[in-house]
């Protein structure tokens, strides 16, 4: 996986609801694209151990662990970027709790869109894509 290119947004935008502040990640999955996430053995479980916390995440489920209950359901691996970026910066108190993920139009290539409190650390919490 790598990135090619991110935005940051200060102000009213297409993915702003009243949050503002943003960061758009264009992403290129490489090989995970072709690799149902459901099927790479114990990924949630490993979530879960290396980022406990992640166990709280709603997602659309409405419910703590509906983000993990998607992971072993199957869902996109910029999903998981996502929740990931927003998880780093939630554990350095900077709560940020909005998120999505798009398909960009080409096969591999999704928009990954997180809110960020801190401008640097939401730009630091989005390079720990690069080493997932």
């Amino acid at each position: 996986m790598k990135t090619i290119e991110t935005n940051i947004i200060r102000e009213q935008n297409y993915w702003s609801n009243p949050r503002k502040k943003l960061i758009e990640m264009k992403v290129d999955l490489g090989i995970a694209e072709y690799c149902p996430i459901n099927k790479i053995e114990s990924l949630a479980e490993n979530l879960e151990r290396f980022i406990p916390s992640l166990k709280n995440h709603f997602c659309r489920v409405g419910e703590p662990g509906g983000f993990l209950k998607r992971v072993r359901e199957g869902t996109w691996m910029g999903h998981v970027i996502e929740h990931i970026e927003m998880e780093l910066q939630t554990l350095a108190d900077m709560g940020c709790g909005y998120g999505r993920t798009r398909s960009a139009g080409e096969k591999g290539i999704y928009i990954v869109v997180f809110s960020y409190e801190r401008e640097d650390a939401g730009l630091y919490a989005g390079k720990s894509e690069g080493n997932f």
